[in-house]
């Protein structure tokens, strides 16, 4: 009985380790560099895709993972931590974020909890 017991621990660490992992956008790189998908380690609940509408707009859509230990009410902290990073990568002086939405999406069989937002930059004067 012991022995059944470590094998199904040691099967669930081994699942659960390899579900924490991205591979969004593979060795050879985005098939469309416009479309990209984000990993981030702060947020690890979470997959980010970004797209870019225009120069100042981006719409983000986060989705999150399956196997998670919490971080369901962090989404508005992941889009703002992303939203920064974009204003100082173009160096804009703020941003306001656009058509917040949150969701389910269960097409898959699975239930993710889903949210999509548009971000403006605003030009330094």
């Amino acid at each position: 009985m012991r022995m059944r017991i470590g094998f199904f621990l040691a099967l669930v660490a081994c699942v659960c380790g390899a579900c924490s992992s991205v591979g969004a956008v593979g060795e050879d790189g985005p098939q469309n560099p416009i479309d990209l998908q984000l990993f981030n380690p702060f947020a690890s609940s979470w997959l980010i895709s970004e797209r870019r509408l225009d120069a100042s707009t981006f719409e983000l859509s986060l989705r999150a993972k399956h196997f998670r230990k919490g971080g369901d009410g962090e989404v508005i902290q992941v889009i703002r931590q992303r939203a920064d990073q974009l204003q100082r990568e173009a160096g804009a002086s703020s941003y306001r974020l656009l058509d917040f939405s949150e969701g389910v999406e269960s097409s898959s069989g699975w239930a993710y909890r889903v949210s999509r937002v548009t971000v403006v930059l605003v030009a330094s004067p």
